[in-house]
């Protein structure tokens, strides 16, 4: 009897280890990792599928490692192009590529490629919390420790860094080339997070919440945020203005607003402004009559200019008389005083 219940049980367990290798072997198992919280990540939805004629160009994801120069070897290093899928081989169907490369290294205007890791035992971890890496089996080795002989040639490795950001899938960026052939990359994408985060569920090519350097998610738009920061600068300016002529330079009425002449210039610029809008930029007619405080100031001949006919003689008359600084008696009795008026308005 002890002998069937050892049995049973065994069978029991048989069954249910086959059943967590299926569950685990479908949908590419190596994209799926869960921590001793229980926290889960997956990133399949990432993986670039293949289609009939794909090329590396634009079936795979790209980047670049600019090789820069060397000041201590006065060399103008290499740039290469990497293409990158997870969870899923290179689609390249229309370039000559190795089937199973999960990496490849290219050097841009020369033929050739160098596999840097393949999907073969793939898989992705963490070493602590949030620091997701997923890595690929050996790639490619040097051809040139190949073609030495040594029996301690190592295949090219890659390693990329997941990150979980609002960013949308994202794209792999070079980090570094950590040791001889071992590549490093950084990757920020929404994929990264836990599959149970609102920021996963949402995932998608771009980022959940618009990104937005002025206003954020307020609601606002950026020309009323400026418009809000114009208003409050320009009344700090107006009071701490008006207090510092005050109380400081002692001054009262409309000299205490700050730089009043300017604002008082700015308004009747304004005004002309619009006034040569509103009549398509005509002058006024030049026989308006002129008040005495505009011909006051001038010289006795812009007086003259600025009098017209259709002023009156007692206008003209004070405007002559301020003009010419003469003082004339206003008594009109006076025939002598009244012909010497006349003489110096003709």
């Amino acid at each position: 009897m002890a002998r069937w219940l050892v049995l049973g049980t065994a069978a029991v367990l048989l069954l249910a280890g086959l059943t967590v290798a299926q569950s685990d072997s479908s949908g590419s198992p190596s994209c799926k990792y869960t921590d001793d919280d229980g926290t889960t990540y997956d990133i399949n939805v990432l993986r670039k599928m293949p289609r009939t004629g794909s090329t590396l160009e634009s079936d795979n994801y790209k980047t670049v490692q600019y090789g820069g120069y060397d000041d201590a070897t006065n060399q103008q290093l290499t740039d290469y192009d990497f293409y990158i899928n997870v969870c899923g081989e290179i689609n390249a169907e229309a370039d000559d590529v190795a089937s199973g490369a999960g990496m490849l290294q290219t050097e841009p205007g020369k033929n050739g490629s160098y596999i840097g890791g393949t999907i073969d035992n793939a898989r992705l971890f963490s070493l602590r919390d949030g620091d997701l890496r997923y890595t690929y089996g050996p790639g490619q080795k040097s051809q040139s420790c190949v073609n030495s002989g040594s029996s301690d040639c190592e295949g090219r490795k890659t390693i990329i860094i997941f990150f979980c950001a609002d960013v949308g899938y994202g794209t792999p960026t070079f980090a570094d080339e950590i040791s001889h052939l071992q590549y490093l990359f950084v990757w920020n994408t929404c994929a990264a997070c836990p599959t149970d985060s609102e920021l996963y569920k949402k995932c998608g090519p771009k980022p959940v919440e618009k990104c937005s350097f002025i206003g954020g998610n307020t609601g606002l738009s950026t020309g009323t945020i400026l418009l809000i920061i114009f208003i409050v600068v320009f009344l700090f300016y107006l009071i701490v203005g008006i207090l510092f002529n005050r109380f400081v330079a002692g001054k009262t009425g409309l000299e205490m607003i700050p730089n009043h002449n300017f604002w008082g210039t700015l308004f009747s610029a304004i005004k002309d402004g619009c006034m040569f809008m509103a009549t398509c930029g005509k002058r006024a007619p030049v026989d308006r009559p002129v008040s005495y405080n505009v011909c006051a100031p001038l010289s006795p001949r812009r007086v003259a200019c600025c009098i017209s006919p259709h002023t009156s003689l007692s206008l003209r008359r004070e405007q002559k008389i301020y003009s010419t600084g003469l003082e004339i008696d206003d008594d009109d009795s006076d025939i002598d005083d009244d012909a010497e008026e006349e003489k110096l308005y003709s």
